[in-house]
């Protein structure tokens, strides 16, 4: 069945006048009403976020990581936040961990699509809103915070998360005060145009009755990303919230349409093992007309009851939907040896005279994730003892189906990159190549417990949690694998504040991670369940000499026993062997440091000894040794410039193993910003990569590498009214 594709440009232009319209259509009533709450006090639920009540870039609680609002000096573990303030102040990036990499160390993204590295190896566990779901291709329009929340946190989240660690995003909730934003931003050299608008305030209040209020944002964009060569989204998020005594109901829903250039440019490593640019910086051996698509629904439901002062419920139920198609035209290097694949791992001379092979994916795929989270937070004293219990129970069911189909269209050499002309749709299988079904349920508690007038904090946890896989290929293969696992698993952590801004903690925790779809040995028979044990101790700061620093510095080790090593025998038949013990440990930290009015830097750092399995005595990979961030900014307070605001960033990565080939090497980009506030609004100026660096952002092997973005130049106003 040949994928479909409306136009896209027409959309979203009509997205656009509706949108508009029907933001303008409310704001009359929205500022009629807002004078009569202007003054009313709202108490925020635990389990939401807090906006940013400055500039600052860094922000003293965690929401979303706890499934309760803590302060991070309280937190046995190093978690950072990331605000939306720090978001705008970087400019437009793709992905969020593109923004988070600079407030917490050992972060990278993958460069591709909502992949990431933390801590030395490469993980895919994306939450919003505390929803697990496949993030791929995703838009930032709706993200109010990121907290980067790290190593096991099994006894909240079940088998839900990786070893290493998970990205959560929070959304933008409606706020009791009319307010409205619009921002347009273009590229300098005309590679982007994009317009967003985000409006929230009251809607009513009735004598007795519910507050209801709302939060609209929208989002245009067409765009010529110069590598990625294009890059068109429309994107729409609604959500209302009544508000009635003690109960809060949250309804959002978010649509979003983004068409781009192909998620993968396989680009390769040439003899010396750098990126190789033969055809030059643009093309990266991808046609013209390569694209892919994501239309994606989001549906949620939160029902909060604070119970009492000191009790509080949410029940949220969720179902997110991707409807994704790729007509991607790739390269491949055909003189890899016999039996090792189209993208094999060996180090064979690359040069002008090189073949490739230009092929189509032609693809089709739906993923859905359907979830119900129930959670409770109470604060309470038993026998004294000041404490605050987490505890509730989660079921997530998980969906994905894809057919593709993968010819070759024709050969060019290196040294002449003619790539060959669009051969339209191609004809993809009837029945699905392969269709993923996860099943997940947990229950989950938690208790701290506060001694010595809070200054000694004890955590404990215990997560019981199931997971089923099935895994079907009725097309490419009659595999048919079904695993499934339960285990009980534990947190133990300690807390000691031995100054009311200083504390130092240590942990032990272990996790439960069933195999993921498709994971089975060359037998066909699924591989045995994840298990990991790892333990953390540092020291962390909370605005130290009268708020001139803050931050953490930790050191972690873990062992993880049937971590799989994928396999590929230049078939269908993908399979992984068992990694036997995988043990890693490093040391990290994350600063953050006021000097002096308007001043703030942020520097991280992670270095550890890579990720070894036993299987192998190697690294593991795609997995690496070191990070570390730089960034700083200067706010004009006073004097003529007031309202200016400049910095500078660096983030550099360390060498990426990709084994059995040599690693991808290190590299360290540099990026600049401005800003200048004007009463009503504001003008921005952003250079990503102004030294234009050519490097991989990261990869599967030496013939799969995505380029990271070159130079770019952004500018954008942004006007509140």
């Amino acid at each position: 069945m040949p994928i479909s594709q409306p136009p896209l440009r027409s959309r979203a232009g009509l997205a656009a006048v509706l949108l508009v319209a029907a933001v303008f259509s409310l704001l009359p009533f929205a500022r009629g009403q807002a004078a009569a709450v202007k003054d009313e006090i709202v108490t925020l639920s635990r389990f939401d976020v807090r906006e940013s009540a400055d500039n600052s870039f860094s922000i003293a609680n965690a929401t979303a990581g706890l499934k309760s609002t803590q302060p991070l000096i309280d937190i046995p573990s190093p978690i950072q936040v990331l605000p939306r303030v720090l978001i705008d102040s970087l400019g437009f990036n793709w992905l969020t961990q593109d923004y988070a990499r600079f407030v917490a160390s050992g972060l990278n993204s993958y460069g591709g699509n909502n992949q990431f590295y933390l801590r030395g190896q490469r993980v895919t566990p994306m939450f919003k809103n505390g929803i697990q779901y496949y993030s791929s291709v995703d838009d930032a329009l709706s993200v109010e915070t990121v907290e980067v929340v790290k190593g096991v946190n099994a006894s909240l989240f079940g088998s839900l998360p990786a070893v290493s660690g998970m990205v959560m995003e929070s959304t933008k909730i409606p706020l009791s005060t009319a307010r409205n934003a619009l921002t347009l931003m273009g590229g300098l050299d005309g590679s982007i145009f994009r317009a967003e608008l985000d409006s929230t305030g009251p809607l009513a209040k009735g004598a007795g009755g519910p507050k209801i209020s709302y939060r609209l944002l929208g989002a245009v964009q067409e765009g010529d990303m110069k590598q990625l060569q294009n890059d068109d989204r429309v994107v729409i998020s609604p959500t209302l919230q009544f508000d009635w005594k003690t109960t809060t109901l949250r309804l959002r829903y978010e649509y979003s349409d983004i068409k781009d250039f192909g998620l993968y440019t396989n680009n390769f490593l040439d003899e010396t093992n750098r990126p190789s640019t033969f055809g030059g910086r643009d093309t990266t051996y991808k046609a013209a007309w390569s694209w892919s698509r994501f239309r994606k629904s989001e549906v949620e439901a939160n029902l909060i009851t604070r119970f009492s002062p000191d009790v509080e419920g949410r029940l949220q139920i969720a179902y997110y939907e991707e409807q994704r198609g790729d007509h991607d035209n790739r390269a491949f290097l055909v003189a890899t040896p016999t039996g090792s694949g189209l993208a094999g791992n060996a180090i064979i001379p690359v040069n002008a005279a090189t073949t490739m092979a230009s092929t189509v994916l032609d693809l089709a795929q739906t993923q859905q994730t359907f979830a119900i989270n129930d959670d409770y937070v109470a604060n309470f004293k038993a026998l004294g003892i000041s404490q605050q219990a987490n505890f509730g129970f989660g079921v997530n069911y998980l969906y994905n189906s894809q057919g593709l189909v993968q010819p070759v269209i024709g050969r060019f050499t290196l040294g002449n990159p003619v790539l060959p002309a669009d051969p339209g749709p191609q004809a993809i299988p009837g029945s699905a190549t392969t269709i993923n079904d996860t099943r997940i349920g947990y229950i989950y508690g938690q208790d701290q417990l506060k001694f010595l007038d809070d200054r000694l904090i004890a955590t404990v946890g215990l997560n019981w949690g199931f997971n089923k896989v099935i895994t079907h290929r009725p097309v490419a293969n009659a595999v048919y694998s079904e695993a499934q696992g339960s285990d009980l698993t534990n947190k133990g952590a300690l807390v000691w504040k031995f100054t009311p801004k200083t504390s130092v903690f240590a942990s032990r925790a272990t996790a439960f991670v069933p195999q993921g779809p498709g994971v089975v040995g060359q037998d066909g028979r699924p591989l045995p369940s994840i298990t990991s044990t790892a333990y953390e101790a540092g020291v962390k700061a909370d605005g130290l000499l009268d708020g001139k620093i803050s931050g953490s510095f930790a050191y972690f080790e873990s062992e993880t026993i049937n971590q799989p090593i994928g396999v590929n025998p230049g078939t269908a038949n993908f399979y992984s062997i068992n990694g036997g013990s995988t043990k890693t440990h490093g040391l990290e930290f994350d600063l953050t440091l006021r000097p002096a009015a308007g001043w703030e830097i942020i520097a991280t750092a992670f270095q550890g000894n890579g990720v070894i399995t036993s299987a192998t005595n190697d690294y593991a990979n795609r997995s690496f040794k070191e990070t570390h961030s730089l960034l700083a900014k200067y706010n004009f307070t006073t004097g003529s410039l007031k309202g200016l605001v400049v910095g500078a960033n660096l983030f550099h990565m360390g060498a990426i193993y990709l084994r059995p080939a040599p690693a991808l090497p290190a590299w360290t980009i540099y990026s600049a910003f401005a800003s200048y506030q004007f009463d009503k609004s504001q003008i921005s100026l952003n250079v990503e990569n102004f030294t234009d660096k050519v490097y991989g952002a990261g990869g599967n092997n030496r013939y799969a590498v995505t380029l990271g973005a070159p130079r770019t130049v952004r500018l954008s106003y942004k006007y509140k009214f």
